[in-house]
């Protein structure tokens, strides 16, 4: 039997090792993460949850989390809201947690913190991250927003004064007071029309019942007589 060897052909020792330390490089490269657009690892925002609505002079609870890696340590993880939803500027702190601090490394970071809206409308809150000397954020714009796999980490919080605006359904029961009194005082007028016309229905049946009487007393006086 004959036996192949299987190895390239016209190639020379030094070509094969160029080719596959190509090779290796091509391989490892898809075994690696794909980061953000300017090839850092930026850390990522791994949670943000809190109400979605809400009153004005209520406290409400919003929690982020954030993971980093070597290189790359969190210093700083803020919670921030703001009412424009196109860009960060004029944004309003609402906590922030230094690493080192309550439940916040440079690896893994989380704050929880209360807001309480002073005055209704729409507000988006969101998370931002310091970080080896620059930030990233994860504001709903697609151009602000900018931590690592973390876009969509926001919460839209709508707050009401706590007043109804609809005025043709009353908050309680099915009828309004002002219609409530309507219907009694209509009932009222019906029942004093009904009280006064009893009385009269009264005296005309009276009245049709004696003239029957009467005609029956004067037809019998009137077959009497005939007979004498």
């Amino acid at each position: 039997m004959v036996r192949y060897k299987l190895t390239p052909m016209f190639m020379s020792k030094s070509t094969r090792l160029v080719s596959l330390f190509i090779v290796f490089f091509l391989l490892s490269s898809f075994s690696t993460p794909i980061y953000a657009a300017d090839g850092t690892t930026q850390p990522t925002v791994t949670s943000m949850t809190g109400p979605t609505s809400g009153v004005v002079g209520t406290a409400y609870s919003f929690t982020t989390n954030a993971v980093s890696d070597t290189g790359h340590e969190i210093t700083t993880l803020f919670l921030r809201r703001t009412t424009d939803v196109s860009t960060t500027a004029g944004n309003t702190g609402i906590s922030n947690v230094n690493s080192g601090g309550f439940n916040c490394t440079a690896y893994s970071c989380g704050l929880t913190s209360t807001f309480t809206p002073t005055v209704a409308g729409t507000y988006y809150i969101y998370t931002t991250v310091n970080f080896a000397g620059t930030s990233c954020n994860t504001h709903p714009s697609l151009a602000e927003s900018n931590c690592f796999e973390s876009r969509g980490h926001y919460i839209t919080f709508v707050v009401t004064d706590g007043t109804t605006t609809d005025d043709s359904l009353p908050s309680t029961g099915l009828l309004s007071n002002q219609t409530k009194n309507i219907y009694i005082g209509l009932g009222f007028i019906f029942l004093g029309i009904l009280s006064t016309q009893v009385f009269r229905i009264t005296d005309i049946v009276h009245t049709l019942h004696e003239r029957n009487t009467s005609k029956k007393s004067e037809k019998r006086k009137s077959k009497f007589e005939q007979k004498f």
